[in-house]
């Protein structure tokens, strides 16, 4: 997940990831503590994706501050937790092609379609426009 960019993570796949995190608590596998963090990060998640559509650079660095700390902080509770219970959090992750958002890792996205584009001459300038 830390490697994802929050414009990626939809509100659903988030609730996936609050959903494992509060089972693993009530198993005693995962600190309370990751609680709060996913649901400040879940906040996080609508005002990174208006900072990204303002082009507001200053918001832009600020919330990635915030944002990766918490996530270097979520990251710890997670190794700890791995450690301290290997067994049970393989069982919890038991599906080896579901990524923590919930999402399908092993089937190959679909191949992008691309448009072949011609080159016109508009007198002076020469412009690419799509072909056919």
């Amino acid at each position: 997940m830390a490697n994802r960019s929050a414009g990626n993570i939809t509100p659903d796949e988030w609730a996936n990831v609050i959903a494992m995190d509060q089972k693993a608590v009530k198993a005693g596998v995962m600190s309370p503590e990751i609680i709060p963090i996913d649901l400040t990060l879940s906040k996080m998640i609508p005002e990174g994706q208006a900072i990204v559509a303002s082009h507001d650079q200053a918001k832009a660095r600020d919330w990635s501050r915030r944002y990766h700390t918490l996530i270097a902080r979520r990251n710890e509770l997670d190794q700890k937790s791995a450690a301290a219970h290997p067994i049970h959090f393989n069982a919890v992750q038991s599906d080896p092609c579901l990524s923590p958002m919930g999402k399908d890792i092993c089937t190959p996205p679909p191949p992008v379609q691309t448009q072949q584009m011609c080159s016109v001459n508009y007198g002076d300038t020469v412009g690419l426009v799509p072909c056919g």
